[in-house]
């Protein structure tokens, strides 16, 4: 059983080594100088040139013909794209659902971003008889917990479902929703009080990539006054633990 463990735990070295190197230049979001690089590493000079020089050659890392300055390479950004866009991200997130619904005991939806806007892929429901108001293939509205999330990352995808919403809306609801967004891309967290169903409120946590763009959303769908009990328990504390823990998944935080 140890043998197994050390086995389990044994590492190659030179791989970590090599994405220390990566993870410089990707933290901070600018290319960099060799000098640069060489300052916030632990690696000798010469070591440094021999890593740099095999991330080049595997297109892992780029070096401008112009500045001579280091920046992510396009084999690392088609991997993170691949990652991103691949088809199994409800399949990964999946256990994430399970674990939340488990400490909640409350309904969780999956989420993903189309054409038509934010709409629900998959749900787990909780052991509370609850009608949430939508079914699997629901496109949620903009001042729900999930739908402030798209509407503040928006992307070109869900762009005319936003500004669809936003129509019937006033112009002081529209500058309260904006505030909203800013707050929800500050906090990373949103809350909306019976947008779905009467009685029922709901919490959601985006999903992000290497890009900070929203891939997917997690929520919790429960009676008001439950989610409400959640809020001032500051139980989002395990809710945003997870954000991150599915997020990193996909390159992101």
């Amino acid at each position: 059983m140890a043998e197994q463990e050390n086995k389990k735990g044994t590492m190659i070295q030179s791989l970590q080594v090599g994405f220390s190197v990566l993870q410089i230049i990707s933290n901070h979001n600018r290319p960099m100088k060799f000098s640069e690089v060489l300052e916030e590493s632990n690696i000798t000079k010469s070591n440094l040139y021999k890593y740099m020089n095999t991330l080049l050659e595997l297109g892992f890392i780029h070096r401008s013909s112009h500045t001579g300055k280091y920046s992510l390479g396009p084999s690392l950004v088609e991997f993170g794209m691949k990652a991103a866009n691949s088809d199994n991200i409800l399949e990964q997130a999946e256990p994430y659902l399970e674990e939340i619904q488990e400490y909640y005991n409350e309904t969780v939806l999956f989420t993903r971003g189309t054409f038509h806007g934010p709409m629900i892929m998959k749900i787990i429901n909780g052991s509370n008889m609850l009608n949430i108001g939508a079914n699997i293939g629901s496109i949620v509205p903009v001042y729900s917990a999930v739908g402030k999330l798209f509407g503040a990352y928006e992307t070109r995808e869900i762009k005319t479902w936003k500004d669809r919403e936003c129509a019937v809306l006033s112009n002081k609801e529209i500058s309260e929703l904006e505030k909203e967004f800013e707050r929800v891309r500050e906090t990373k967290i949103s809350y909306a009080k019976e947008a779905l169903a009467s009685a029922a409120s709901s919490i959601a946590i985006p999903i992000l990539d290497f890009e900070n763009k929203l891939i997917g959303t997690i929520a919790i769908v429960g009676f008001t006054e439950r989610i409400n009990e959640y809020i001032e328990k500051q139980l989002t504390d395990f809710l945003l633990q997870k954000q991150k823990e599915v997020s990193r998944i996909f390159g992101g935080q």
